[in-house]
């Protein structure tokens, strides 16, 4: 590993793409040994990309949405419906299941109970 090191640092460019590498490596060379020797780890973070992507796309379309507080209320929903999809729940009984608890007396104090990742419809 710290012969890699090496190697990366002596050929290194000013905006190569070695500077991950090199920087790893400068490190103790943790990231990439932790990838070489599990084999569950993936080469790259497309999957995950993937997942995000709606939720980037969301943000960005709010840019649009004609006012401040609209685009903030888009944004924050948009933000939720996403949110609930990682976590495999069905954003509109999600929101219909809260806002439901929100007017029938949910106590404040219990908030994280209707978080997406707690909600149990």
């Amino acid at each position: 590993m710290a012969a890699l090191g090496r190697s990366c640092r002596s050929t290194q460019r000013a905006g190569s793409g070695h500077s991950l590498l090199v920087r790893d490596t400068s490190l103790g060379g943790t990231t990439l040994t932790l990838f070489l020797t599990d084999g569950r780890i993936e080469i790259d973070n497309n999957p995950m990309e993937r997942t995000i992507r709606p939720i980037a796309l969301s943000r960005k379309n709010a840019l649009f949405a004609g006012h401040e507080a609209g685009a903030q209320n888009w944004v924050m929903l948009a933000s939720l419906i996403e949110t609930c999809k990682l976590n495999a729940v069905e954003p509109h009984s999600y929101i219909s299941g809260i806002l439901t608890a929100i007017v029938n007396g949910h106590k404040q104090s219990d908030i994280e109970d209707l978080l997406p990742w707690n909600f149990k419809g």
